[in-house]
């Protein structure tokens, strides 16, 4: 049984990148934007053991859409295969990432979930990563406290922002710190 109903995925023309991927749930009130480390087989019609995870927590959570990007947008089943590649990221990364930290920006009722694990580290991307969010979190508003939005299940013993794969079912969001 499919837990959302409208679904959408954007990929390179090649066909090895996934940029972006959204679930929309039968109920819920916010939206998430989710921060992780790699697509793997899902797509607009399959999901993957991650996006389940996401799926099933965010719905816990009250959130109706959920749009998925990575750091990384090299389709790969393993986190070593990101390390082999020229390319893990794609060209296309960044602009997504950028779109969709201004989706968040703009939207009050929409959350910023990390949750790459140690595996981010790779060519330092997850700095790079952090580094944009602060930025757009460093922006003025009077109606929106950006860096209260920034949200993990808590951080690996690196210091990175846990993967949900490998958390438990009662876990909860909290502040990432930025």
């Amino acid at each position: 049984m499919k837990s959302f109903w409208l679904s959408f995925c954007l990929f390179s023309e090649c066909g090895s990148y996934r940029w972006i991927l959204k679930r929309d749930l039968l109920s819920g009130e916010k939206s998430v934007v989710f921060i992780g480390l790699n697509p793997s087989k899902a797509n607009s019609s399959n999901n993957d053991r991650t996006l389940i995870r996401i799926i099933n927590f965010s719905a816990r959570w009250n959130y109706k859409n959920i749009y998925i990007i990575n750091l990384f947008g090299l389709i790969s089943k393993s986190p070593i295969q990101l390390s082999k590649s020229s390319d893990p990221v794609g060209e296309k990364n960044d602009l997504i990432t950028l779109k969709s930290l201004e989706f968040w920006r703009e939207n009050i009722n929409c959350d910023l979930w990390l949750g790459w694990g140690d595996n981010g580290q790779l060519h330092g991307r997850n700095y790079e990563v952090l580094k944009l969010i602060k930025n757009f979190s460093n922006l003025k508003s009077k109606e929106n406290n950006y860096s209260k939005r920034v949200l993990s299940l808590g951080l690996s013993k690196k210091g990175n922002p846990r993967h949900p794969l490998y958390m438990p079912n009662q876990s909860f969001l909290r502040r990432f710190e930025l």
